[in-house]
């Protein structure tokens, strides 16, 4: 059942909030609050500019709209949120546990988060638990940091901002696997230099990073993850320098994972972080009105591509620009894996994928996924095939959704050797039987050895006859359908006792063996 939205405003952000609601499969457009006396009455679709045919008329009062029983309200107005919160405060948590969102480049940036809002009614669930908050001072954000983390939450963003002049930090944090994770906030230019020096060091990428300009000095805020990669960088640079500096990353191999627009006493900065290597196709832009922005969501997401960071900023005269970065799902590779077929109840598997920041889930023969980390290993196999899938998530829980898989057998079972000839007490001459009794197998001249030989799982792979220890030639062996043969004929003119040894193996490696002993006699007689 679709979930009951009321739009609260259609100003510039609420208007592209409007616009995903409506175009939302799994989202029903209730009401529309407007503050503009002059939009009530239109239909939503006319007021974010779609087809005026959504049947949902504009209106400033209040008490209508909470009185239309909706499950949530998409808020994007900048008056006082704390009576229509007191109302909708219940239904509200309830519903977006079930909203499909995708992490914004700044969670205080309303127009990332509506952008969230992907027409891909289950493009990565919000399946995690998670916690954001904004508007907190530095120490307000380290006391939430120190307490989430100890309750099993990791930091999944943080970023900073001005709020009337003072430093605010807004954060999202969740339950789910992930990589170590160093973060820091509000470092000066020496500190901060310093530290992304030793993290580098120790293995680990820049997620995000944030800056304000407090007092004409610049504080950085960043989160890392320890992930293998080949090279990595992160760079802040003026605005019109920015194209190059894409330029200079993407020659030299490294591709772009996060984007942020900030604005200094000088003019406005992007930072970028680049990373090598990191699949997948992806989309950037920056210096870009609020209209080209639309245009460009419009057409990568319409082309299956995910709203990674979006962020705002003023390109320097009073105009706002938006820099974003969109990626598409991560890619799985299974690499190391157990013969097929195979004797050995257990198994072991190495996967990767282009994402270098990505996580794992594994299922074994159509079991249910659950998370986990390469080599993946099992032990305690039935006899029998299996398949192993492994999916390859982002950050941002997003999948993959072609798993990568491998099927192989296990077969513990030896083949099934029968020897059909000679006959057990029987005496041969010459390749004839003859009826004379004897007390045990007997050769003289020549005689067909035969062995009947299956395996019913990995097949036969080889049959191997040897005499006395000694190997018969393989171009003296006849196969035909399951029986292998071979004419043996016995070297010493006295009687003497032969031990003829039947070997076949399979095609996981399992051995079995059967003997017969012959007492030969070799004549002059041609064979």
């Amino acid at each position: 059942m679709p979930l009951r939205v009321i739009e609260w405003s259609t100003g510039n952000v609420g208007r592209f909030a409007l616009r995903c609601i409506i175009q939302h499969p799994d989202l029903e457009l209730v009401g529309v609050w407007v503050h503009d006396p002059k939009k009530a009455g239109h239909d939503a679709g006319a007021l974010c500019g779609l087809p005026p045919t959504t049947g949902v008329k504009a209106t400033n009062d209040v008490d209508a709209l909470l009185a239309l029983d909706a499950d949530c309200v998409c808020y994007t107005a900048t008056a006082d949120l704390r009576p229509l919160a007191a109302a909708a405060e219940e239904r509200l948590t309830d519903a977006v546990a079930a909203l499909p969102l995708v992490t914004a480049g700044h969670p205080y940036n309303a127009e990332a988060l509506i952008h969230g809002l992907s027409p891909d009614p289950a493009p990565h669930p919000q399946d995690a638990p998670w916690v954001a908050r904004h508007g907190l001072t530095g120490d307000e954000y380290q006391t939430l940091y120190d307490d989430l983390t100890a309750d099993g939450y990791r930091l999944h963003q943080v970023d900073s901002y001005l709020d009337g002049g003072s430093v605010r930090y807004a954060a999202i944090f969740e339950i789910r696997p992930g990589h170590p994770v160093a973060a820091f906030h509000g470092l000066d230019d020496g500190a901060y230099a310093a530290l992304v020096d030793d993290l580098k060091e120790a293995g680990y990428v820049p997620v995000n990073e944030s800056t304000v300009e407090v007092g004409g000095s610049l504080y950085w805020t960043g989160l890392f993850e320890q992930v293998s990669v080949t090279g990595w960088t992160v760079q802040s640079v003026p605005a019109a320098d920015y194209q190059d500096t894409f330029d200079d990353n993407y020659a030299a191999g490294r591709l772009l994972t996060y984007v942020h627009g900030f604005n200094t006493s000088a003019g406005p900065y992007i930072t970028g972080i680049w990373v090598d290597p990191i699949g997948g196709g992806y989309a950037a832009v920056h210096g870009r009105t609020g209209e080209e922005y639309q245009t460009g969501w419009d057409a990568n997401t319409g082309a299956g591509l995910f709203t990674r960071y979006t962020s705002g900023y003023d390109d320097g005269g009073g105009t706002a620009n938006y820099a974003a970065l969109w990626r598409g799902r991560p890619s799985t590779s299974i690499g190391d894996t157990p013969n097929d077929p195979t004797n050995q109840t257990s198994a072991s598997f190495e996967f990767a994928s282009g994402n270098p920041f990505a996580t794992f889930e594994c299922r074994l023969d159509g079991g249910s996924y659950s998370s986990c980390t390469s080599p993946k290993n099992y032990s305690g196999l039935s006899e029998g095939y299996h398949t192993f899938e492994v999916r390859a998530l982002d950050r941002d829980r997003v999948l993959d959704l072609s798993a990568a898989s491998f099927a192989w057998l296990v077969d513990v079972t030896p083949p099934e050797i029968t020897i059909t000839e000679p006959t057990v007490n029987t005496k041969t001459v010459n390749g004839v039987l003859k009826a004379d009794p004897v007390v045990i197998t007997t050769v003289v001249g020549w005689a067909t050895f035969a062995a009947h030989v299956t395996d019913n799982l990995s097949g036969v792979a080889t049959v191997v006859f040897k005499v006395d220890g000694v190997p018969v030639p393989v171009a003296g062996v006849s196969h035909v359908g399951d029986v292998w043969s071979f004419e043996f004929e016995p070297q010493s003119k006295n009687a003497h006792n032969y031990t003829i040894e039947v070997i076949a193996t399979d095609n996981a490696t399992n051995v079995a063996t059967e003997s017969m002993i012959i007492s030969g006699v070799k004549t002059l007689k041609k064979h």
